[in-house]
């Protein structure tokens, strides 16, 4: 059944994402930015698994050394890209989007968009294939 749909209505709200734009700058949507409580200018810690190729934000980091990266108050971050360059994220042809795929340990985790997740699986004598 079709549900009418108002050209006021702005985005869908709690979309939680974040873009690299072709600059090498991280930027937050609004809803992110509502999440994590921005006011202001805000540091945050980025995170980054090597394997999945997805990358973290978080308020909070336990390891007293790492220093946060800085975010004005639109969610820009301007130092992020030596980080990005050296991980082999390609934006100089265009923006990346990435699209949030849940909190774990409460780093919000986000995945390239279009990437399938890593999956590893283990094939038994019988044939039978498990997800490890």
């Amino acid at each position: 059944m079709f549900k009418p749909i108002s050209s006021e209505q702005k985005g869908v709200k709690g979309f939680l994402a974040m873009t690299i734009d072709k600059s090498g700058r991280i930027g937050l949507n609004s809803g992110l930015r509502q999440e994590l409580g921005f006011e202001g200018k805000t540091k945050l810690f980025i995170y980054f698994d090597e394997r999945e190729r997805k990358i973290g934000i978080s308020k909070e980091c336990s390891d007293s050394t790492i220093v946060p990266f800085n975010f004005d108050a639109r969610g820009c971050c301007n130092s992020a890209k030596s980080f990005l360059k050296q991980n082999e994220f390609e934006f100089q042809n265009g923006a990346i989007q990435m699209l949030f795929e849940g909190v774990e340990d409460g780093i919000y985790g986000f995945r390239i968009k279009g990437q399938r997740p890593q999956v590893d699986l283990k094939q038994e004598k019988n044939g039978n294939i498990t997800r490890l």
